[in-house]
């Protein structure tokens, strides 16, 4: 729903930061199995080990600890705040000098290329389904996913067969102009969590546990210069440019020592859309 007039801003409140923080933790505790190892979190063996062990399908075992598995899930419907509120009833819309917009949902795609990295290449698609913006300051929630490629001939590539992320985080974006001009040029930064997640090619065994696949947290941020066309309009593209980095844990989620996943740079770019209700 639109309404024209003059807009007295957009009042970002302290409890919508609170939302939006209590959002990331839910979005970090989604139902799924995250396997610890019965000692400080590591099995005692190397990634590394454990996809050669894969690359080669040799099914001997990797010797190291067990691991215990235990299954996270939630029965609640929807997420309730403090004092009533749904996460997110006071954190969408978009706020302009010529117009003002309910809710606002923009969704993009973007290529990272990883400098010194066994990652080739990594496809992202993201949707921001909770944000507001004004006319100088765009502040956003993301989820999304990303398609993995690993370099050809290196170990991942020979030892995993299939390779995705998942990612939840903010965004921020400080515009140079108002939302009138036809385009508007913007400086954008993102913080937030990955979660690299891979299947083996072949079963591996390690403590007397077989292991089909397993996953990684970390943590990415980056920085961007941009152009977005017409703000104020019900639909309207934007696109950039950015730099940034990823960082890995040093276990992974099945307790091997990440010695295979190291922190790395990247160059991106991206393209998106946002449409405003």
């Amino acid at each position: 729903m639109k309404k024209t007039g003059t807009s007295g801003g957009l009042d970002v409140r302290a409890d919508a930061l609170r939302n939006v923080a209590l959002g990331l933790l839910m979005f970090s505790l989604l139902p799924g199995c995250m396997c610890l190892s019965d000692e400080s979190g590591s099995r005692g063996v190397k990634l590394s080990d454990a996809m050669d062990s894969s690359a080669k399908g040799d099914h001997r075992d990797l010797g190291g600890s067990r691991s215990t598995c235990e299954m996270s899930s939630s029965s609640d419907d929807g997420v309730t705040l403090a004092g009533g509120s749904s996460f997110g009833a006071d954190f969408v819309g978009a706020s302009y000098d010529k117009s003002e917009y309910f809710w606002q949902l923009p969704f993009d795609v973007s290529y990272s290329l990883p400098l010194n990295s066994d990652f080739l290449g990594i496809t992202h698609f993201t949707l921001t389904p909770f944000s507001v913006e004004d006319e100088r300051n765009f502040f956003g929630v993301y989820i999304g996913g990303a398609a993995v490629q690993f370099k050809p001939g290196s170990l991942p590539d020979r030892a995993v067969d299939r390779s995705w992320m998942l990612e939840t985080g903010l965004t921020y974006r400080r515009y140079l102009n108002s939302s009138r001009p036809a385009i508007s040029p913007y400086i954008s930064a993102s913080v937030g969590y990955s979660l690299l997640n891979w299947s083996y090619h072949n079963q591996i065994y390690a403590g007397g546990d077989a292991i089909q696949s397993d996953s990684l947290n970390g943590a990415e941020g980056s920085i961007a210069f941009g152009l977005s066309t017409r703000r104020d309009s019900r639909v309207s593209f934007y696109g950039e440019v950015g730099i940034g980095g990823t960082a890995f844990a040093d276990t992974t989620n099945r307790g091997f020592i990440n010695d295979v996943f190291h922190d790395f740079g990247f160059l991106s770019v991206k393209a998106g859309l946002s449409v405003k209700f």
